[in-house]
């Protein structure tokens, strides 16, 4: 089977869905409509709008714990899902802003070493260890608009995260590019 990403069109909306397609017959076996875990407007990067308001990028499916990972970009999130139920597991996010309701969903930053959350991100994948990484665009560089950085004070950045879902923590273990500043910026992939 094929996971793919689609767009809600009777709503409106783009890059907020993924089908999974039967690779022989070419039909569509299921739907995930990212509304359905994730309400419109949760959640709103520098770039979010009403009609692209998850703009997902990438898709990545997790054989070890039968569930699929969702980067969305104007959420700031790389957010889990249940593959047969559609359940929401967890959200990597900085989770400044965002309603209670999704408290339990998001990880605590532990560690000694150096922390930052992604924003923006595109590439999102599970290494066979289970850490997750991400291009990290870092464009805006906050949830909170009245803290958004400039261009100029940016960076961009590969970033590889561990997570324990069971405590709920995120640890930043690897990371390049922030070093670079500005002359790694990209605002887009």
């Amino acid at each position: 089977d094929i996971v793919a990403l689609n767009c809600n069109l009777p709503e409106g909306t783009v890059e907020d869905m993924a089908v999974v397609i039967d690779k022989d017959t070419g039909h569509v076996k299921k739907t995930f409509n990212f509304a359905d875990f994730i309400k419109p407007g949760s959640q709103k990067s520098g770039s979010w709008s009403d009609e692209d308001w998850f703009h997902c990028n990438a898709v990545w499916y997790d054989e070890h714990t039968n569930s699929l990972t969702f980067s969305g970009r104007h959420i700031n999130s790389m957010v889990n899902i249940d593959f047969d139920t559609s359940e929401l597991n967890w959200i990597i996010t900085d989770p400044e802003g965002w309603p209670e309701e999704y408290n339990e969903f998001f990880f605590k930053p532990i560690g000694d070493g150096e922390f930052d959350w992604q924003y923006e991100q595109h590439a999102n994948l599970i290494t066979p260890l289970g850490d997750v990484m991400c291009f990290d665009n870092h464009h805006y560089g906050s949830q909170n608009p009245e803290n958004y950085v400039a261009p100029n004070d940016s960076f961009s950045r590969g970033v590889k995260y561990r997570i324990d879902t069971d405590k709920m923590e995120i640890e930043q273990l690897w990371q390049y590019g922030k070093e670079r500043g500005k002359e790694f910026y990209s605002p887009y992939i």
